[in-house]
């Protein structure tokens, strides 16, 4: 049944009124950045003006999608290095986050030293080139689990997860203890079931950072085959604003089309819509998880 809501007192009229006309304009303080380069990679910069902000596109050219990104194979190969690395990676990730946090949720000896090298890791970590060593000496350079195994755990995420199932029920537990069911039961069954919304949250969080992560590729992967979007991206735009500051051509492309502001618009849209396309199904978890890992510390 809907409710319609009636003010009592101009002031609150008043309040409620700027209060929608601040969020909106918060709201529109976001989309319009994205809106313009959504805009401006389709405009057609050769007659039309380059300046000012892009609300609608200027003409429609679609030349930098054609010719610069969707018809490089190297771009089909990276974005697929990048899906099979985020995916195995926020897999992996989520699992073992998990499964270190229930484990620290409950009563154990040493919980309280074993709870601060945890979070001993938020503060200080190994460092770029012991990471890199032991990369090496797991054999795992140039391989693509060099880009998911460092990033698999995160200690803000253990500690979100682990917060989350603290307050869980025990009874439901101790209930299935009863029944004869292990603590593998009762984390596959009934923990992770319930800690949805944490899950779905540390899930977001993992792939984001997974997808927008170039430096793992510049630091262990020698082949540039194996190189995932966001890498190969930062390396076309590189090598793109060095050659028109030389005065040179790009090969293959009309660079009276395109110019650097373009390309840079176009490798953002195909950065950021899958992440868009996969938010609407974790929205409605992603809220409830943040707030309610973060009560209880």
């Amino acid at each position: 049944m809907k409710i319609k809501r009636r003010y009592t007192t101009f002031p609150g009229m008043v309040f409620d009124i700027f209060n929608y006309a601040f969020f909106l304009a918060i709201t529109l303080s976001f989309l319009l950045p994205f809106i313009h380069i959504a805009m401006y990679s389709i405009s057609d910069i050769t007659n039309y003006s380059r300046s000012g902000l892009f609300l609608y596109p200027r003409g429609l050219d679609f030349y930098i999608y054609r010719a610069a990104l969707f018809n490089s194979s190297r771009v089909l190969q990276a974005f697929g290095v990048s899906v099979y690395v985020t995916f195995f990676g926020t897999i992996i990730g989520v699992l073992l986050s998990s499964m270190l946090a229930y484990g620290i949720s409950k009563p154990l000896k040493g919980q309280n030293f074993l709870v601060f090298i945890i979070f001993f890791t938020m503060l200080f970590n190994g460092g770029m080139v012991p990471t890199w060593l032991l990369i090496r000496s797991l054999n795992l350079l140039d391989s693509v689990w060099a880009l998911i195994l460092p990033g698999v755990m995160s200690a803000f995420n253990v500690f979100l997860l682990r917060n989350f199932m603290k307050m869980l029920p025990e009874g439901i537990e101790e209930s299935v203890m009863m029944d004869g069911g292990s603590y593998v039961v009762i984390f596959f069954r009934i923990v992770l079931p319930l800690s949805k919304p944490a899950i779905a949250t540390v899930a977001l969080m993992t792939l984001v950072g997974y997808w927008n992560d170039y430096f793992s590729s510049i630091l262990y992967i020698y082949d540039k085959t194996k190189w995932s979007l966001a890498t190969l991206i930062r390396d076309m735009l590189s090598r793109m604003d060095l050659t028109i500051m030389e005065g040179g051509q790009v090969v293959g492309l009309d660079v009276n089309r395109i110019d650097s502001v373009k390309m840079r618009s176009a490798t953002i849209l195909i950065a950021v819509i899958p992440v868009i396309m996969i938010y609407p199904f974790f929205q409605k978890y992603f809220e409830k998880g943040i707030m309610i890992g973060a009560i209880k510390g």
